[in-house]
């Protein structure tokens, strides 16, 4: 089938990092994908032609404009399937048939009114995790995938009681409902006996200013060291740093950064925001009420005095193995061949 997989944006987030995954696995299994994205931010279209993948650039000015345009280019295509990547693409060909909706995110209480027209007429609605699929009525489960990140050595001289500094990863956007601001907190709270660095990969992208304002005051105002690497390839990130936290409290609809440290080898502590228990497990260690400062602080903590109640080695394997089973490019390329299956046989 000749696919068109419709962006929601032009600039590269999450939704789009899927995109070009969902790309790659329809290639391998035969089909043809054609990236469709805006002129008027053409980060995803210039991905797409270093890739080496077809796409077409629909010449627009702005959201709405790319919204209208998209339809019209929707309508006159001759392609197989649409796959609406996002709301925006959903409601650019709401009621049009041979089409998949697939939404990255809970939509938005201001978006409701239009969520009953986005999904008419849809083909398959697809969600990354059950926690989206209980707020989606009629949609169905996808997980997202990630490349394999290669496992790690075993962390690290601080982890075997050195003073060596901790060295603690923060990985997407610096924004308040990322949580970056608990991550703060919790590691100024920890004792001065136990040393630790911050680095984070990422920017405040989608803040506002005062938000970014309060966010680096913050980092600037710390006690320990910070290293801001900015946005950056997660495996490299992963490499540098000795343990991964995801302090997430913005409804998270998978949890892509935590699936790429399973991937990796590297040790995580993830808040119980969202689909996160999804992907770690609910009876993961390292989970911690999101937004309690005082429980994220402890678990630090004993990751940094490498606490033996917890078999770090063994769980490490387990988190690698579940990546393997539910979050891979294998296990992807078996449930889409059947989403498709089941598609074709309904087109």
């Amino acid at each position: 089938m000749k696919i068109a997989l419709l962006s929601n944006q032009g600039t590269l987030g999450g939704g789009e990092v899927m995109l070009f995954n969902v790309a790659e696995q329809l290639s391998a299994l035969g089909h043809t994908p054609v990236i469709v994205g805006p002129s008027h931010h053409s980060d995803v279209l210039l991905r797409a032609r270093q890739s080496g993948l077809r796409y077409a650039g629909i010449k627009s000015s702005g959201r709405a404009d790319y919204l209208l345009r998209l339809r019209s280019w929707a309508c006159a295509s001759s392609v197989d399937l649409l796959w609406a990547n996002g709301f925006l693409p959903a409601t650019a060909t709401a009621g049009m048939p041979r089409r998949v909706v697939h939404l990255h995110q809970v939509p938005a209480p201001r978006l409701q009114p239009l969520v009953r027209c986005a999904l008419r007429n849809a083909s398959q609605i697809i969600v990354p995790s059950q926690f989206v699929a209980d707020r989606v009525p009629g949609s169905v489960v996808l997980p997202n995938w990630t490349a394999d990140m290669q496992v790690l050595p075993a962390p690290t001289a601080s982890a075997t009681g050195t003073a060596t500094p901790l060295r603690v990863g923060f990985l997407g956007r610096l924004t308040m409902d990322k949580g970056i601001h608990d991550l703060l907190g919790a590691l100024s709270a920890l004792d001065a006996s136990v040393p630790v660095r911050l680095i984070t990969g990422g920017a405040t992208r989608f803040a506002s200013r005062a938000e970014e304002r309060r966010i680096s005051a913050a980092l600037s105002a710390a006690r320990y060291p910070v290293e801001q690497h900015g946005w950056t390839e997660p495996s490299r990130f992963l490499s540098q740093i000795d343990l991964l936290v995801v302090p997430s409290n913005c409804r998270e609809a998978f949890g892509l950064v935590a699936a790429e440290a399973m991937s990796a080898g590297t040790p995580l502590i993830v808040s119980d925001d969202g689909a996160l228990p999804e992907v770690v497990g609910p009876a993961y260690p390292y989970m911690f009420p999101a937004g309690d400062v005082s429980v994220l602080s402890r678990l630090i903590h004993d990751v940094a005095a490498h606490s033996p109640t917890i078999d770090r080695a063994a769980l490490i394997q387990e988190n690698r193995q579940r990546w393997e089973d539910h979050f891979s490019s294998d296990s992807a390329a078996r449930r889409l061949e059947r989403t498709l299956a089941t598609l074709e046989g309904s087109l």
